[in-house]
């Protein structure tokens, strides 16, 4: 029996938390979870233009969309998924960069402590489906997520973003 592909879907993808100035997980997740490497799925960027909108959206609004459209993924690369849109199942799915939030609290600022750690800690112990950027983030968040979570490694391509790649290799040591 072959398994038949599977068909686009919309993939809805959280970046509610970027506004201005961009960091470099942010970038990793704008080109991991760019509409021409999701291809040929259809990619929708769900955006914030402000702190209170984008609480309001993460909390409220993306849930109501993901009851709305039943067939869709959101995929979460930057903030946490919040409380409600762990409801939505293994359509929820949520990129782990690293567990440094639940590992390191003494290292971080109070907004991360106040709003990041505890959304984090939710989505670890609710979660299902789960991408990892590297096996030492996977053994982690193994630790901390429920036994039946799927955790799947999803390793970032690298960039020549010096533009190295036309030089010749390392000279002779003398």
């Amino acid at each position: 029996m072959t398994e038949r592909p599977a068909l686009p879907r919309r993939v809805y993808i959280d970046q509610t938390n970027m506004r201005g100035h961009v960091t470099g997980i942010e970038r990793v997740a704008l080109d991991l979870f760019a509409p021409e490497r999701l291809a040929p799925h259809e990619v929708r960027a769900l955006r914030s233009p402000s702190l209170l909108r984008m609480m309001l959206d993460q909390h409220i609004a993306v849930p109501a969309r993901g009851l709305a459209d039943r067939s869709a993924l959101f995929v979460f690369p930057g903030f946490p998924p919040g409380p409600l849109a762990l409801a939505l199942g293994r359509r929820c799915v949520t990129y782990i960069h690293d567990t440094f939030l639940l590992t390191r609290p003494q290292d971080l600022n109070w907004r991360a402590r106040a709003y990041m750690a505890p959304s984090f800690a939710l989505a670890m112990r609710l979660g299902r489906t789960f991408l990892v950027n590297s096996r030492t983030t996977g053994e982690d968040l193994r630790r901390l997520c429920r036994r039946d979570a799927l955790v799947a490694l999803l390793r970032p391509a690298v960039r020549d973003v010096f533009g190295l790649a036309g030089l010749a290799g390392p000279a002779a040591y003398v």
